[in-house]
This record gives structure tokens, C-alpha cells and sequence, in this order.
């Protein structure tokens, strides 16, 4: 389709992606430019905890979420456009589950499944655990929030933008949720040729595109923070 046939609301969600992706790329960008010092910073116990925890959410926000927020803030979007409510919510939840399994029974043919801990593999989510209360608390409630919520929420924003601007005409295809899918296995750099490496591609691959087309079906989103908050770096 050619830009000068599209609708308004494709201009729109043309205009959204261009913003979702310049803040995006320029702050993984920075990421990677300065991942070394980010991590080494992230481990310097000199430093107070939530001085490091609010360092790195930030650079996780601007990498995953910075966009999205920017987005609606602009166009005055509801959380409950992109899929926020009671509605479908547990044959969300059920289906989202099954999508899990590829990945899981990987993990386990692995042997890479040790223990269960929600956001255990965020450099100081650990220590925000064993930290004095009120900090592991609160800041374990700002690594789900920024980690999980946001982080799964973020590709349901960016889905729907790129669906909207880009429609399907076959039923089995959704370009937003291909698009989110291969963007994941690209930033976590799971594009190999090991036999490994390629099925647990697939198994993570299987995980974005099926929990973005449960959401598109059902119109509910929480399978999407599901994942992110109790599957995603849980292992």
C-alpha cells in the first residue's frame, strides 16, 4: 500500500512507529556502547542499592517503554485500548500458559532450570531481595513494574501499531506479532545455527508471536504481562 492511500489512522500509527523506533534504537544503542560499565556499575555494592536499581530501570524504560509511553501520552490512549481490562481475562491467561510449555520443556531438556525466582537474572534483583525492608519490597515492585509489566506491555503497544498500520489480509499471519517476535531474538541474540541455539529460538519465538495473537484474539493483554512478570528471566 502506498502512503498516499493510507488512512488516517495508518498515518498515525506511521508517525507512532517512527517515534516508537528513533527511542528505541538510539537507547539500545547506548546500551550497547556502554554495556560493560552499565554492568560493572549494576555491581558496585558502594553505591546504594536503589541509587544502581534506578540506573538501570531507566536504561531498561528507555529501551523498553520510553516509545510506547511517548506514544500514548501523544495520541491520549487508554490503558484499556490496548487490551488493560477484566474481559477474557482468565481463557487469556489459560492460553497464554500452553504457549509457555515449548519454552519451559526446553529449559528442562537443558538442564537449565536450578530455581525459580521472578527477575532473578536482573544483575541486583537478588540483592533488592535481601535488602532491609521497606527497599526489597519497593524495590523489587519497581523491577516487576519496569521489568515485567511495562517491558510485556510494550510489545503489545508496538504490535498493535504495526497491525494497524500494516493489516493482514490472511487469518494464520499477524505482522505485529512477526515483527515483535524477531525483534526479541534479535536484542537477546538468539540468531544462531546451533541446534541449540535454533530450538530455543523457536521456543522463544513460539512465546512472543503466540501471546501477541492471544491478545489480538481475546483483546486482552495481561497473558502478555504474564509471561514478562512470572516466565521471562525467572530462570
Amino acid at each position: 500500500m502506498m502512503k498516499n492511500t493510507l488512512t488516517d489512522k495508518q498515518k498515525e500509527a506511521d508517525s507512532d512507529l517512527n517515534i516508537i523506533a528513533i527511542l528505541t534504537i538510539l537507547s539500545f544503542i547506548g546500551y550497547i556502547l556502554f554495556q560493560k560499565q552499565i554492568l560493572d556499575f549494576s555491581h558496585q555494592t558502594e553505591f546504594p542499592v536503589w541509587i544502581r536499581l534506578l540506573f538501570l530501570a531507566t536504561l531498561q524504560f528507555c529501551v523498553a517503554g520510553l516509545g510506547t509511553s511517548m506514544v500514548m501520552i501523544r495520541r491520549k490512549e487508554s490503558w484499556k485500548q490496548y487490551g488493560l481490562l477484566a474481559k477474557h481475562f482468565l481463557p487469556t491467561l489459560i492460553q497464554t500458559a500452553t504457549i509457555c510449555l515449548p519454552l519451559l520443556l526446553f529449559f528442562i531438556c537443558r538442564g537449565q532450570i536450578h530455581s525459580y525466582l521472578p527477575f532473578q537474572s536482573i544483575p541486583i534483583a537478588k540483592e533488592i531481595l535481601t535488602s532491609p525492608f521497606p527497599t526489597n519490597v519497593l524495590g523489587f515492585l519497581l523491577t516487576a513494574f519496569v521489568w515485567g509489566f511495562w517491558e510485556g506491555f510494550n510489545y503489545v503497544v508496538i504490535a498493535n501499531k504495526i497491525n494497524c498500520r500494516f493489516p493482514s489480509h490472511q487469518t494464520w499471519l499477524d505482522y505485529g506479532a512477526l515483527t515483535c517476535a524477531l525483534i526479541c531474538l534479535m536484542i537477546h541474540g538468539m540468531i544462531s545455527f546451533h541446534l541449540h541455539a535454533i530450538l530455543e529460538a523457536l521456543s522463544v519465538f513460539i512465546l512472543i508471536y503466540g501471546m501477541l495473537v492471544i491478545q489480538k484474539r481475546t483483546g486482552n493483554a495481561w497473558g502478555c504481562i504474564f509471561i514478562f512478570l512470572f516466565i521471562w528471566n525467572a530462570f
